[in-house]
């Protein structure tokens, strides 16, 4: 009954809300994205995976008031929608996750503050994550959904689903084309179109995510963090976890 801006964040998992029509109004699967202003909403949300973890952030709007810039278009639209009270996205599909905005949700989960300065911490990513989003968004108007066959994305799914389950272990683009049955060409391009990656590009993002976690939630010391991720020299694991976060992973455990 309530107007409603939520920032939602599907980091795993598929989940739909279906309107009193039964017409789906917002289908998300793992790492996608939306802003979304709904007036009001009487249906209910479904669940269509065994596992889901998901980050959210809902919006008054006297906060939302203060984000809108005139100086992005699809800013300006979602501000019109929500003026005139109808059902709005910030994008015209959801959003794949990046790697800039998962670092924002991981430092909002990690926070150290209590008391205000824990509050002041939350807007200041709130803000951060906002601007991702909108910045996305801007780079997507006018784009077309990927024009690929619904039996090729479903093996693109399986392609990454195997890139993960084998995260760890030595793989190569001929074998990830082999287990999804596509060829080298449609992996590559099918990838990076529905993925906004490549293959590659997705494996280093799955270790770096994965290392970030094992240095903030374990003891496990930067050479052991390197091991588990196959780097035989630590200094290469060090380079690269710099040249994807911007800093050091012994920052993180100082």
């Amino acid at each position: 009954e309530t107007p409603a801006i939520s920032m939602y964040f599907s980091l795993e998992g598929m989940s739909a809300a279906y309107s009193k029509n039964s017409s789906p109004s917002s289908i998300l699967i793992d790492d996608q994205h939306v802003i979304r202003y709904t007036p009001h909403f009487e249906g209910e949300y479904v669940i269509s995976s065994r596992t889901l973890r998901n980050f959210g952030v809902g919006l008054q709007e006297s906060f939302f008031q203060r984000l809108m810039v005139t100086e992005l278009e699809c800013l300006k639209q979602f501000r019109d929608n929500i003026q005139a009270g109808v059902l709005a996205d910030l994008s015209p599909h959801p959003m794949p996750i990046t790697q800039r905005q998962k670092a924002v949700i991981s430092d909002m989960q990690h926070c150290l503050y209590t008391g205000h300065m824990r509050l002041l911490y939350y807007e200041s990513k709130v803000i951060e994550l906002f601007l991702l989003q909108a910045e996305q968004a801007e780079s997507l108007l006018g784009q077309k959904l990927p024009s690929i066959k619904p039996g090729d994305i479903e093996r693109l799914y399986a392609a990454r689903h195997f890139v993960k389950q084998n995260m760890f272990v030595p793989i190569s683009l001929a074998q990830i084309a082999r287990e999804a049955g596509l060829n080298d060409f449609k992996l590559k391009k099918g990838f990076k179109e529905l993925f906004g990656c490549t293959v590659f590009g997705y494996l280093n993002e799955l270790k770096m995510n994965h290392a970030r976690q094992m240095l903030l939630d374990t003891s496990c010391t930067v050479y052991e963090v390197a091991d588990t991720l196959g780097y035989s020299e630590p200094h290469n694991f060090t380079q690269a976890f710099k040249r994807y976060f911007g800093y050091l992973p012994s920052e993180l455990k100082g």
